[in-house]
């Protein structure tokens, strides 16, 4: 499968910015207090990942049965100071103690990181009685090459079964054990972005800080992330790049806009029956949907790999209304994606030849 990508926190979208902006001007050295607008700028930041974490956790276990690819979930946000730039490094390690090691920064609620006793703040030092390696500082310039080999660590840990942890919990070394919970391999990350976007790769789930915000309810949010979700559980990422399908500047060309446009439509409708298995409210996700499209949409600068607005919004309340009609019957919610489509598209062409 294709190798995660884990992005440091270099660099804070323009609102986090200027919340710190009596920090940019000087360098900051460890022994500083980090100013209260860094705290509470990376507080919120925080705040973001823990409910990426939580929604991503919900759709994963919810959708285990549709997944290939399947492991362990803590339900868990574990960072590491070389994420940071300086000025931030400070309150990461003020928060959550990153100068001691890679720590937990966030716990899904009820999750089994939570239930096994870990908390906030908890310092990783082994992996099934091995050290962890303290990770590359900032100024290595291998950032994502240690976080992202912390990462794979604890992956590889939990996909074989329950962890035994070595933590330092206010400078007193502890064990706990985390089974875990079963669910799609994937890992979520919030991406420091202004721009409205989310993205998979075939092993991480990306969603930008500017969309998470956007997505005033969970269950928008829900539908955004379990359209990415899809793509992985689809496989779409390695199914493509087997085709030599271009996904760059030649992606609205020929062959690679059409076989990306129909992962996309995949994708919508898997991602709205991974938001309804995972109870979210799909009335809400319709809700959702019309609102970005009318405020985000393409329009005619679509480049035919999605859907136009509003024939897209049209797919998905298609999808909403099958799944609708599934609970109304008393049957289980297993989608079928062409027979959906034919059907859409039937009813698709005769709205269309009365316009």
């Amino acid at each position: 499968m294709p190798r995660r990508r884990h992005h440091d926190r270099t660099r804070l979208p323009l609102a986090l910015t200027l919340a710190a902006g009596a920090l940019l001007g000087r360098p900051v050295h460890a022994a500083d207090e980090a100013a209260p607008e860094t705290v509470a700028s990376l507080q919120s930041l925080t705040a973001a990942d823990l409910r990426a974490a939580t929604v991503g956790f919900r759709l994963q276990t919810h959708a285990v049965q549709l997944c290939k690819h399947q492991t362990n979930l803590p339900g868990w946000v574990v960072q590491d100071a070389s994420q940071y730039r300086e000025d931030f490094r400070v309150a990461a390690e003020q928060l959550y103690h990153l100068d001691e090691g890679p720590a937990i920064s966030a716990l899904v609620p009820d999750g089994p990181a939570e239930a096994a006793g870990l908390k906030v703040g908890d310092v990783l030092q082994s992996v099934n009685d091995k050290a962890l390696e303290q990770q590359e500082t900032l100024e290595s310039k291998a950032v994502t090459t240690g976080y992202t080999r912390l990462i794979d660590t604890l992956d590889d840990a939990f996909a074989a079964g329950p962890v035994d942890l070595g933590i330092l919990r206010d400078g007193r070394p502890m064990s706990v054990r985390v089974a875990g919970a079963r669910g799609c391999a994937s890992d979520i990350q919030v991406d420091i972005s202004s721009s409205f976007n989310a993205d998979a790769d075939g092993k991480t789930i990306g969603v930008s800080l500017a969309m998470l915000r956007y997505a005033d309810t969970d269950d928008g949010l829900a539908f955004i992330m379990g359209h990415e979700l899809s793509h992985d559980i689809l496989g779409h990422a390695e199914m493509l790049d087997s085709e030599h399908v271009k996904r760059g500047l030649l992606r609205s060309v020929g062959k690679n806009r059409t076989r990306i446009l129909d992962t996309e439509q995949q994708a919508d409708y898997l991602g709205i029956y991974l938001a309804a298995s995972a109870g979210y409210d799909l009335d809400a996700v319709d809700r959702f949907w019309r609102r970005y499209t009318h405020d985000h949409g393409l329009g005619i600068l679509g480049d035919g790999t999605h859907l136009g607005d509003q024939r897209r919004i049209r797919f998905i309340a298609a999808a909403i209304a099958e799944v609708k009609a599934m609970r109304t019957q008393g049957l289980p919610l297993v989608p079928d994606y062409p027979r959906f489509l034919a059907r859409f598209r039937a009813s698709t062409a005769s709205i269309e030849g009365r316009v």
